[in-house]
């Protein structure tokens, strides 16, 4: 497969069965892209057959009560998780979450952050002038390729929210996030494919 400048082929064996190989040839650019959402999805099918859907979303909590703000991609998930975390609420998972139980169980991994955040005034933290260098270089090749090379700055969210990180919590409630030109809050709205069983 390929995308913009990225191309990789992949291939999975023994996706049924307990022992998993994958096997992936890429160029430079197919490596920033691809290995993550190939494991995502194999991790997300490996879930789905012990009955354990892996959400993409983000979620948050207090006193073991967690909410799920679920989004398409640059919607906002992230921004919205690290708001109510300086605001006091634990930290589940800026991604990706696993259901099972009427539970959430936080799938960590490394914060992906576009570079035209104010990501140190946002987080409350200084970055050293080796991460401030990294983000300048990321800015240019976005702006040297035109649009077609788009990098974000990871961190880990043990760096960013080191107290605050909390395994599971029970589901209360499920927020769907949408762009659009201004703020809004629907609460109740019905979906035909909403079941009382999460």
């Amino acid at each position: 497969s390929s995308y913009k400048l990225a191309w990789w082929d992949t291939e999975i064996t023994g996706i049924e069965g307990e022992l998993t190989e994958v096997r992936i040839d890429c160029n430079g650019f197919g490596r920033m892209v691809i290995p993550g959402e190939t494991i995502y999805n194999i991790i997300r099918f490996k879930l789905g057959m012990k009955g354990y859907p892996l959400i993409h979303g983000s979620a948050v909590g207090k006193d073991g009560i967690a909410h799920l703000f679920s989004a398409r991609g640059g919607t906002g998930k992230t921004i919205t998780t690290l708001n109510f975390v300086k605001r006091g609420f634990d930290f589940y998972s800026d991604d990706s979450v696993i259901l099972g139980n009427h539970e959430i169980f936080g799938f960590i991994v490394p914060f992906n952050l576009r570079f035209t955040y104010d990501i140190e005034s946002l987080l409350g933290m200084k970055f050293s002038w080796a991460t401030k260098r990294e983000l300048f270089l990321k800015r240019l090749i976005y702006y040297v390729t035109l649009g077609q090379v788009y990098l974000f700055t990871t961190l880990e969210a043990k760096q960013v929210f080191p107290q605050t990180i909390r395994e599971r919590g029970r589901l209360n409630k499920v927020c769907i996030l949408f762009q659009a030109p201004k703020f809004a809050i629907e609460k109740n709205i019905p979906l035909k494919w909403a079941t009382t069983d999460i």
